[in-house]
């Protein structure tokens, strides 16, 4: 619904007011449409000249940020990892943000791609403390989404180093926050069932990985990381195998 109505608004009306578009490009990228993500950031720039010195930065320090988080969403970590470390440097300050909330739920993502890049390339501790500072600004921002989003990732963490028992753990907690607060179908809900299942299948307990994994890929092919789409497709193609 916000997508169709922002669509719909008159051009003018984003050019007079720039931070409507950013919340249009944010919306886009979170929803892979990176594309269309992109189209708007270089519509934003064309218009910088109108524009005083405080907005500009503020362009540039968000439309920076949706360029590292694409990178992420199509798996070029090897390109994000540099960029979104330069990025933290610059604007891991509140001093940069006119609002606390601002701060919270644009450092909850940056941290969320570095810890992304920092698993990407095993660097394991690192990937763990950079997810850690993405869940406690998102947990500040106050969105269960983002706390999904970031412990989806510290669950395929603990996984990737063979830590199962860690890893169930986080996926089952996060899983019942998603389930309280985002309902059980919600993208965030089947890739951490996705993640439960193929877990569930590692340590030979079939019937728990079955139930888990059950409707989850239609979702996760719509929006997800890749970790919990290749999880999902991975588990029903053993299960299908057994």
């Amino acid at each position: 619904t916000y997508l169709h109505w922002l669509k719909h608004l008159p051009e003018e009306v984003l050019r007079v007011h720039p931070r409507i578009r950013l919340g249009h490009i944010v919306s886009l990228t979170m929803g892979r449409q990176i594309l269309a993500a992109a189209e708007q950031i270089a519509l934003i720039h064309q218009f910088r000249s109108s524009y005083d010195e405080e907005v500009n930065r503020e362009l540039d320090r968000t439309t920076d940020l949706v360029f590292c988080c694409c990178k992420a969403l199509q798996d070029e970590a090897h390109l994000a990892e540099p960029q979104i470390t330069r990025w933290l440097e610059q604007w891991n300050d509140i001093r940069h943000y006119h609002q606390p909330n601002d701060f919270h739920y644009e450092l909850g993502f940056a941290w969320l791609v570095k810890g992304y890049c920092a698993k990407c390339r095993s660097a394991f501790p690192v990937a763990q403390n950079a997810l850690t500072q993405a869940h406690n600004h998102f947990q500040a921002y106050g969105s269960p989404w983002g706390q999904a989003w970031v412990r989806s990732m510290l669950t395929v963490n603990y996984a990737r180093q063979g830590f199962h028992y860690e890893a169930l753990q986080e996926a089952t907690e996060a899983y019942k926050l998603v389930q309280e607060n985002l309902g059980e179908k919600s993208h965030p809900g089947c890739g951490l069932a996705a993640l439960i299942a193929a877990i569930h299948y590692e340590i030979d307990e079939l019937g728990a990985a079955e139930h888990y994994v059950q409707d989850t890929l239609e979702p996760l092919k719509e929006q997800s990381a890749t970790d919990l789409l290749i999880a999902a497709f991975e588990t029903r193609a053993r299960l299908m195998m057994h």
